[in-house]
């Protein structure tokens, strides 16, 4: 139960160009800006690779990178005003303007839920699921999406026939799953 991922060359180079001119618009010499990303992976990259090239510097931005692991905790910080710009999935997002927020989502640079059912070896198919907890970071968030899609694309409710609990990040459900606090992460 693998969903791939779509090739990111291109999107990460259309994500940084999009980054660029969002903030070149308002950058003064060297403007200190704080960018928040929500998940540590290789389509995260983008900001890294745009930090170390000298990117944001070129562009008159000393921008600093901030992990927030979830995707709704990353919407608060951009709401709240303590970044200025998030890498966050659209779920996050439409979630808060439904609410009444006045935030825009620019661009998207994966048009896939890039996420694994990864599960105990003792589960051989997807009714050994029921009652298995799965982990997520946070609800809303694109782990809880993409949660939800397996679950109920395997025929089973989610909640109902597979719980599905607030655990955080990435590293933080790998050793949930590792204690055996969740079934699959």
């Amino acid at each position: 139960m693998k969903i791939t991922r779509a090739g990111t060359g291109k999107m990460a180079a259309l994500a940084v160009c999009l980054t660029l001119v969002f903030l070149a618009a308002s950058a003064a010499a060297q403007e200190r800006i704080l960018l928040s990303y929500s998940s540590i992976e290789s389509s995260n990259s983008v900001w890294v690779v745009a930090r170390d090239q000298g990117f944001y510097r070129k562009n008159g931005l000393n921008a600093e990178l901030i992990y927030i692991g979830s995707t709704t905790t990353s919407v608060q910080s951009l709401l709240a005003g303590d970044v200025k710009m998030a890498n966050t999935a659209g779920s996050g997002v439409a979630a808060a303007v439904v609410n009444g927020a006045d935030i825009l989502m620019t661009a998207c640079y994966l048009n896939t839920l890039p996420f694994q059912l990864v599960v105990h070896e003792s589960i051989k198919n997807a009714q050994d699921l029921k009652g298995k907890t799965v982990g997520i970071s946070r609800f809303g968030s694109a782990s809880d999406v993409a949660a939800r899609f397996l679950v109920r694309s395997l025929g089973l409710t989610p909640m109902q026939e597979v719980p599905i609990l607030q655990v955080g990040g990435a590293t933080e459900r790998a050793a949930a799953f590792r204690a055996g606090k969740i079934g699959p992460v």
